[in-house]
């Protein structure tokens, strides 16, 4: 039984620096026939062939894509800490809000945000922001209520405290953080 356990091991070893030698980030027909022949014939756990393109990602610099293959490999708090110190104060200052609220929304869902830590200062703040400059945007288009008014004030009240509570960890973050 304990040989067992070590010939399977040693197979995951195996197979996991072979797809990290061997990925391309590249989206090709090519690269998903490959990846259904890995996952379907052969049984690779998909978990694992994200794992090694967010690390080829790493290597090569490319932080959008290392974010999304944490995420696609389930690795909701690298993930995270991803998007909050190298993208968000970038989408922020671009003011390319659809972006960042794509990540932020799909680590937002109680079964994943609970895992990642510090969401709640970082990664919610972020979503909350965005999600009140669609409440200003929609304010501008139409005609409110007071107590949207009101409600929005709140929001915003809160937001403002959460923000000044953001880390930064760079000039950027600065600016980022006091242009919100």
């Amino acid at each position: 039984m304990l040989f067992q356990l070590l010939v399977l091991r040693c197979r995951e070893k195996a197979v996991r620096e072979l797809l990290s030698r061997h990925c391309a980030l590249a989206d090709s027909p090519e690269s998903w026939a490959k990846e259904t022949f890995l996952t379907q014939r052969l049984c690779v756990p998909p978990q694992w062939i994200h794992e090694a393109k967010a690390v080829r990602a790493r290597m090569e610099g490319d932080k959008h894509k290392e974010a999304l293959f944490l995420f696609k490999a389930g690795h909701w708090n690298q993930c995270h800490k991803l998007v909050v110190r190298h993208l968000a104060s970038d989408a922020i200052i671009n003011e390319n809000y659809k972006y960042l609220k794509g990540f932020l929304e799909d680590l937002s869902p109680p079964e994943r945000s609970t895992l990642i830590q510090d969401w709640e200062l970082a990664g919610l703040v972020y979503l909350d922001y965005i999600r009140v400059n669609e409440m200003l945007d929609r304010i501008q288009q139409l005609d409110c209520s007071t107590y949207e008014l009101e409600r929005l004030h709140t929001k915003v009240t809160s937001l403002c405290n959460r923000i000044e509570q953001l880390q930064c960890h760079n000039a950027k973050d600065r600016l980022a953080q006091s242009g919100r």
